[in-house]
């Protein structure tokens, strides 16, 4: 349960950081803003883009509780 919430939480602020990202400043509100500028101010565009996407796909694992265990 407290992972799916985490989950949500990330899905919110990485979907946020990459609309701002891509479309261009206060795009994404504040939380986007906050975020997506901050990684547009560390890492550039690219490199932005691909931290929030990584984000983005962590918080779909915690959402939907997979694992990430291969046997």
């Amino acid at each position: 349960m407290i992972a799916s919430a985490a989950g949500g939480f990330v899905f919110l602020l990485s979907s946020l950081a990459a609309i701002d990202i891509l479309f261009g400043p206060r795009v994404g509100g504040l939380l986007g803003y906050l975020t997506g500028g901050t990684l547009l101010k560390l890492f550039d565009f690219w490199g932005g883009l691909i931290i929030a996407t990584g984000f983005f796909l962590i918080a779909v694992l915690l959402i939907l509780n997979i694992p990430l265990r291969f046997k």
